[in-house]
């Protein structure tokens, strides 16, 4: 097989997002011993979370958002057409997006960081004379990596690596690049096959666990814990179909967590359109984890950055007149997500413990228990609807995969999942696109089912420095007639 090169990415990324690499880049893996104590790779760790990696356009790919009809000037770089390129899985989707494709070197400096924690955080000292108390705060910090490392490797994988179908498919399907490197080297990293990413993924979660065991526990969710590895690690096996390692691992947490599902009671509390007023806050009964991010859901019918987009009509159409969630997860308008909304800002990335019951619901339904499948889907569904003893009732094991399916994207939508989902699943999705200003240019395009586009194209920098890179197969957006 031909041997395929991508060029250093931590200058790629880290140079381009800081601006120079005579900064940070310079002083940190040189002179590895300015960072000394457990609080100096707290820090550093911090900043591996809050280096900006939120994705703007993940959404605008699915089946969950509409584009709207706006003002177009073609003299003018126009901001209703930003991330259009996305929306109509364009082959160069890049070129729509203001600033680039800046998820995969985000990515990539996030990881930088933590490989560096990873490293080095055993030999760091406390600021504390208790040994037990420095030995356990090491433990939580290197478990916090871990994860991080793991979480950004998955969202790498499923969106420039293959969608995985079985084992063998895996050995040989294009994945992403792997840096576990901790200082600046003139290295060519190659493209791994998808079962080595995910196999690290694995290693690196189960690795956080086990730190997480020996370490003491920050009650945060804006950090990975015990909690978070496993719903994580509930994905990885998940998307592998593995489905008896998702059944074990949702079934410890869900015995051991403090976290539920919010109950029907409560939703009802918010179906007013409560604006600022969220579901899904920091004080939530079912929030995990989640990755403030202001940018993520900024553009929602506001002419800036996403353009002039909406909560599509047909994720609208999913839900019964009975159905709570619309009042909770949409503002009065049906135009723009509000569930994440706290005090004024976004959390862009959110993951609860519905997760984990819709997760074990999949395992039990391709593994042909569809009824306990079913159970876990009421078990949500349940809390959502205002009526009397509502259930879902499946007459076979294709009836469950596709209420499951319907009832996971009512449930999660603009949780980041559902682009994965469709991957995975091998739907297609259509969007139209029209201009006002030519009624005639009224379009549909189409991602069919099982399309090459699921892959999206590595950023145009890094083809651009690499002229051998392996790429993934793309096909020109597809017509409906």
């Amino acid at each position: 097989m031909e041997k395929k090169y991508l060029y250093n990415l931590l200058i790629v990324g880290l140079c381009l997002v800081l601006g120079a690499c005579n900064g940070y880049l310079d002083e940190i893996p040189q002179n590895k011993q300015k960072l000394s104590t457990t609080d100096d790779y707290d820090q550093l760790l911090n900043n591996a979370y809050l280096t900006k990696v939120v994705l703007p356009y993940i959404d605008v790919l699915t089946d969950d958002m509409d584009y709207i009809a706006a003002d177009r000037d073609p003299g003018y770089a126009n901001s209703s057409d930003t991330y259009l390129g996305a929306h109509l899985w364009d082959n160069s989707i890049e070129t729509t997006m203001p600033n680039g494709d800046e998820a995969f070197e985000n990515f990539y400096n996030s990881i930088f960081n933590t490989n560096v924690v990873i490293e080095n955080i055993d030999h760091a000292v406390g600021d504390v004379l208790d040994e037990t108390v420095v030995r356990q705060t090491r433990n939580h910090i290197k478990g916090e990596a871990y994860a991080l490392r793991a979480f950004r490797y998955f969202y790498l994988v499923n969106m420039y690596g293959a969608p995985y179908e079985n084992a063998d498919q895996a050995k040989n399907a294009m994945g992403v690049p792997i840096n576990k490197e901790i200082s600046i080297l003139d290295k060519i990293y190659v493209r791994e096959r998808l079962q080595t990413v995910y196999d690290l993924i694995e290693e690196d979660l189960k690795s956080a666990l086990d730190n997480f065991n020996k370490g003491e526990v920050k009650n945060t969710i804006f950090r990975p814990n015990k909690d978070v590895a496993r719903l994580f690690l509930s994905r990885a096996y998940l998307f592998q179909k593995k489905y008896d390692k998702v059944i074990t691992v949702c079934d410890d947490m869900i015995k051991e967590t403090v976290k539920m599902i919010v109950p029907l009671e409560e939703m009802k509390t918010y179906t007013e359109y409560s604006s600022g007023v969220p579901l899904y806050n920091k004080n939530s009964h079912s929030l995990l984890y989640t990755c403030w991010a202001r940018d993520a859901m900024s553009g929602f019918n506001s002419g800036y950055w996403y353009g002039k987009y909406a909560i599509s009509d047909d994720l609208k159409k999913q839900y019964g007149v009975n159905d709570v969630r619309p009042k909770v997860f949409f503002d009065y308008y049906g135009v723009k997500p509000i569930k994440y909304t706290d005090y004024g800002g976004c959390y862009g990335m959110c993951y609860r413990i519905e997760e984990i019951y819709f997760n074990r619901a999949e395992a039990y339904i391709e593994s042909g228990d569809y009824e306990l499948g079913m159970k876990d889907v009421n078990r949500i569904y349940s809390q959502r609807i205002d009526d009397v003893n509502v259930s879902l009732s499946a007459s076979d094991v294709e009836n469950a995969r596709k209420l499951f399916r319907q009832e996971k994207r009512r449930e999660l939508c603009f949780e980041t999942i559902r682009w994965f989902d469709i991957r995975r699943w091998g739907l297609a999705v259509e969007h139209d696109y029209k201009d006002i200003n030519d009624p005639s240019m009224y379009q549909t395009y189409v991602l069919e089912a099982n399309s090459p586009n699921y892959i999206l194209p590595l950023p145009l920098d890094i083809q651009r420095r690499n002229d051998k890179i392996e790429k993934p197969e793309r096909v020109e957006a597809k017509l409906k007639n």
